[in-house]
């Protein structure tokens, strides 16, 4: 959830900016769910539950029509407008999303120039250079209909959502010695290996034809 925050708000306009001829005001972008869930890794079943979550905190609201989603963030100015004229600006952004996470995150920014139009306070550099700590996502074991609709969107028609559930109940959902942390790139791995057999088994045949 923390991370697609954050993208939600790397993504949104610091300025009003016009996409195919509509105004997309400040704190507001349009994209798809489908580009969400590529961006961040996640399932697009998986974003859209977030979103609703989102929503019903009061954290963004959400225009949704047959061509784009436009995602509109609620207060943006209280993360990202400069808040006072010292040299430096801390802001404090904070993530109450669900009933038990709080994750708050202070960034202190230098400002050079306030006769300048304010910038972005929130970027990926900035996450890095002032070594905010990276909470990564929790693994969370994903449904069988998630598995379903994430090998369907990779044209993976020979999957088995129940086997590979199984497989990694029994194994504690451990990839080679360490703990899985992306569900999604494992069943890709699946895809690419039963592909391999595939035609492995498709040359075999091949071999064994009499000419």
């Amino acid at each position: 959830m923390f991370a697609l925050w954050i993208d939600l708000l790397l993504k949104a306009n610091w300025k009003p900016a016009y996409f195919k001829g509509v105004l997309v005001p400040r704190g507001s972008f349009i994209t798809s769910m489908r580009n969400l869930a590529q961006d961040n890794n996640l399932s697009v079943n998986t974003v859209r539950h977030m979103l609703k979550l989102l929503e019903s905190d009061g954290e963004v609201t959400l225009q949704v029509t047959h061509l784009w989603t436009q995602v509109n963030i609620v207060n943006y100015s209280k993360y990202q407008d400069f808040r006072n004229q010292t040299d430096t600006v801390t802001d404090t952004v904070t993530d109450t999303v669900t009933d038990t996470v709080t994750d708050t995150v202070t960034d202190t920014v230098t400002a050079h120039n306030r006769t300048k139009e304010p910038c972005n306070k929130v970027t990926k550099e900035q996450i890095k250079d002032k070594k905010i700590k990276d909470i990564s996502p929790r693994f969370v074991r994903p449904t069988l209909q998630e598995l379903s609709d994430y090998a369907k969107s990779i044209s993976y028609t020979d999957f088995n959502p129940h086997y590979f559930m199984n497989y990694y109940d029994g194994n504690g959902w451990m990839a080679g010695s360490h703990k899985m942390k992306d569900w999604q790139a494992t069943v890709r791995n699946w895809k690419i290996r039963d592909n391999k057999k595939k035609a492995e088994r498709e040359h075999s045949s091949l071999e064994d034809l009499p000419f």
